[in-house]
C-alpha cells in the first residue's frame, strides 16, 4: 500500500504512504522493506490541504497567511476580513468597515501584528491585530506599483508608478519618509535583517 501511494503522484502521497508505513512497521519492525520504503518515502515533495475556509465572496486578491502559519485573513461580504487560526479554524477578529467593498487581502506584518487591506475606491487600511483598529489609512492606492512591510514590522513600504518610495510609519500612522528610486518597483523584498532592500520590475533588478 506505501509504494502504491508513493508512485500515485497525488497529492497527499508522502503523508499517506508514510501512514501504511507506520502501520506495517508495528506489524514486522525488522523488514527491510519496510525500512527502504520509509527512506525513499521521506524524501517525497508533497502537500495536502490542512484546513478548507469556504466563501462565496470573490474579489481580486481574497486571503493571506502570516509569516508564522498561525493566521489565515478572509475577504467577506460588506468589508469585512475575517481572521483565524489555521490550526482550528477558531476566529480570531473580524475587520469590519460595512458598506465598503473589501478588494484585496494584501499581506501579514512579519510580526503578525499589522494587516494590510485595500477597500474599493483605491484606498489602503493597515489594522493592528491586538487592538482591532486601522492605524493607518492611505487613499489612492492606485498608484502602487510595489509594496512590502519591512522585516520588523514597523513601517510598510509603497513603491509608486512615478518612482517615489514613501515609508510609512506604523506606530504612529504618518509618511515618515520619501526618497526616489532610479526603477519604479513592481516588486520588494528585504533581507531578513533588513540592511538591504531588493527592487525589481519587468526590465531591471536592484538592490
Amino acid at each position: 500500500q506505501a509504494r502504491a501511494e508513493r508512485q500515485s503522484k497525488r497529492s497527499g502521497q508522502r503523508f499517506n504512504s508514510l501512514e501504511a508505513i507506520t502501520a506495517a512497521a508495528q506489524i514486522n519492525p525488522d523488514s527491510a522493506e519496510v525500512r527502504s520504503e520509509a527512506i525513499t518515502s521521506l524524501a517525497l515533495a508533497d502537500m495536502r490541504p490542512l484546513r478548507r475556509f469556504e466563501s462565496s465572496y470573490r474579489t481580486l486578491k481574497p486571503h493571506a497567511v502570516d509569516a508564522a502559519g498561525e493566521l489565515f485573513a478572509q475577504a467577506e461580504p460588506n468589508g469585512q476580513a475575517r481572521i483565524r487560526r489555521t490550526m482550528d479554524g477558531t476566529d480570531v477578529a473580524v475587520l469590519e468597515r460595512p458598506g465598503v467593498a473589501l478588494e484585496w487581502v494584501l499581506a501579514f506584518s512579519p510580526d503578525g501584528r499589522h494587516l494590510a487591506l485595500c477597500y474599493a475606491g483605491s484606498e489602503l487600511w493597515i489594522w493592528n491585530l491586538d487592538r482591532g483598529e486601522p492605524v493607518a489609512k492611505v487613499s489612492n492606492w492606485s498608484s502602487v506599483a510595489g509594496y512590502s512591510f519591512t522585516p520588523d514590522g514597523a513601517a510598510f513600504i509603497m513603491a509608486k508608478s512615478d518612482g517615489r518610495t514613501d515609508r510609512l510609519d506604523l506606530g504612529t500612522g504618518t509618511m515618515v519618509s520619501s526618497f526616489r528610486l532610479p526603477i519604479t518597483g513592481v516588486e520588494l523584498s528585504f533581507a531578513r535583517d533588513g540592511s538591504l532592500l531588493a527592487v525589481g520590475n519587468t526590465e531591471t533588478n536592484l538592490i
